[in-house]
């Protein structure tokens, strides 16, 4: 008899061991300093090997001066005036989808995908 009691007759094995083996064979083979596996991606569906969500995309100010037609004082100064507190983070709103972040001393700024 089995821990569940199942029957097990010489050399058979209950059917919930073979669907899932004992954690020791699972674990015997693969070696502790094995490399993570990584599976390639398909060329015909152009699929990655691993998703990762895209992080928003930032510019300095510097850019984003230069994109809104100000100086860099002058965008430091809009964001200085409209940053707001959004739980941990200082958001300032510009308008028309255009989001200021700061980052620590600096600040970096979203643009819309349409607006390029």
């Amino acid at each position: 008899m089995t821990a569940r009691g199942l029957p097990v007759e010489a050399g058979d094995r209950p059917m919930i061991d073979l669907l899932m083996p004992a954690r020791s064979e699972r674990l015997g083979s693969v070696p502790a300093t094995a490399p993570p596996v990584v599976y390639p991606a398909s060329v015909e569906s152009g699929a990655h090997a691993i998703a990762t969500p895209r992080a928003p995309d930032y510019v300095p100010v510097e850019e984003a001066a230069a994109r809104l037609a100000l100086t860099p004082m002058a965008l430091r100064a809009r964001c200085r005036r409209a940053a707001r507190r959004e739980g941990r983070r200082v958001v300032a709103h510009l308008g028309a989808d255009v989001i200021a972040y700061k980052f620590g001393r600096s600040w970096r700024v979203h643009f819309p995908k349409c607006a390029t």
